[in-house]
């Protein structure tokens, strides 16, 4: 009970303090009368509110992006602080329930709500409306087979209608431009999902490197044809540092059936924020790795140990394998809504297997 009181004395305390402009070592006062508004301040139930305080992130990020790494880290936090009481505070109960193959499943009740409610992260700017689900990733992949591990930004959206994408750009606030389609910087695509060749999409990733991508303030540009430019901003904070472990198959593992279980285990990062939805994948592919053969994907899953290739939730693809060499994939996504698009980093490990004659 004693703790508790000094606990909460000291709590206090620092609120106090940060009222009368009293800043901890290092700070600068704009950050700290900043936190003082996130933490005491601000009415998050408030549509509006949330959307100034966001803008105003966006404009202390810019105005410290020469400081040093440790208070743009407190600023990113800040950041994380603001979409973690969003959610509490905001998101409709039991939207984001367990079993669903993707978030388009839940995309009615959502908009529904966000038309009486407001967004629930709200934002400064609006992705085109022809975007559905647009989803932006810190990715690290890691190659069993080979040891090495890769990074890379991606942006994945469904279009609800043909268009030609004109321009798309992403580049940090202050650094490198990371995907620019009309400088051929980065690689985008469109064209047809496989499994559903009726619904049409539009991705894009930057070139794969060896260090992570880094954190910061990111500037997005949209230009449909015949369109005036978009422009848009968000924010990253923590690629994952480890990767998911896959028990079954070993490298080159062999199966004696067309219908293989794979294990693996429940997968976390350090970066995992309690605002954060989780979508597992797991995918198999054909030797080179380009054509997508199976796959599930469930999320907030509640069964995280193993998989059946003809047994399992929101399969799309075969239901059996024939003979030939394959490759599997298993992803876990953490990710955040941010205003029309999600947020958040993505990590997946890679193993070839067989399937014997």
């Amino acid at each position: 009970m004693k703790r508790l009181f000094f606990l909460c004395l000291t709590m206090l305390t620092a609120q106090v303090s940060f009222g009368q402009g009293i800043c901890p070592a290092g700070v600068p006062t704009d950050i700290c009368k900043f936190e003082v508004k996130v933490y005491t301040e601000t009415d998050f139930k408030n549509t509006e509110q949330v959307r100034n305080l966001l803008t105003q992130f966006k404009s202390l990020m810019m105005a410290h992006i020469h400081d040093s790494s440790l208070i743009q880290d407190h600023l990113l936090s800040l950041g994380d602080q603001i979409i973690g009481e969003a959610y509490h505070q905001r998101m409709p109960k039991n939207l984001l329930s367990e079993g669903a193959s993707n978030l388009l499943q839940m995309m009615k009740p959502l908009k529904k709500w966000e038309s009486e409610h407001g967004q629930i992260v709200p934002v400064d700017w609006q992705i085109p409306a022809q975007f559905t689900l647009p989803v932006i990733n810190l990715e690290r992949s890691y190659d069993i087979a080979t040891d090495r591990i890769r990074y890379e930004l991606n942006f994945y959206s469904r279009l609800n209608e043909t268009v030609e994408v004109e321009q798309f750009k992403i580049s940090q606030f202050g650094g490198p431009t990371l995907i620019d389609k009309a400088s051929g910087i980065g690689f985008c695509h469109s064209g047809f999902m496989k499994f559903t060749p009726t619904d049409s999409y539009f991705s894009a990733h930057s070139t794969t490197q060896s260090t992570p991508v880094h954190d910061g303030l990111y500037n997005i540009s949209i230009q449909l044809k015949g369109q005036p430019i978009v422009n848009g901003w968000f924010f990253l904070h923590g690629t994952a540092t480890t990767s998911p472990s896959i028990s079954s198959p070993l490298v080159n593992e062999q199966y004696h059936t067309p219908h293989p279980t794979f294990r693996f285990q429940d997968f976390k990062s350090a970066s995992l924020r309690a605002s954060d939805h989780i979508k597992r994948s797991v995918s198999v592919y054909s030797e080179s790795g380009v054509d997508t053969i199976w796959r599930t994907s469930v999320i907030q899953p509640n069964d995280n140990s193993k998989v059946n290739v003809g047994q399992s939730p929101n399969e799309s693809g075969l239901t059996s394998l024939i003979p030939g060499s394959y490759r599997l994939n298993l992803a876990f996504e953490e990710r955040s809504f941010f205003g029309d698009i999600t947020v958040g980093r993505l990590s997946n490990t890679t193993v070839p297997f067989r399937i014997a004659k």
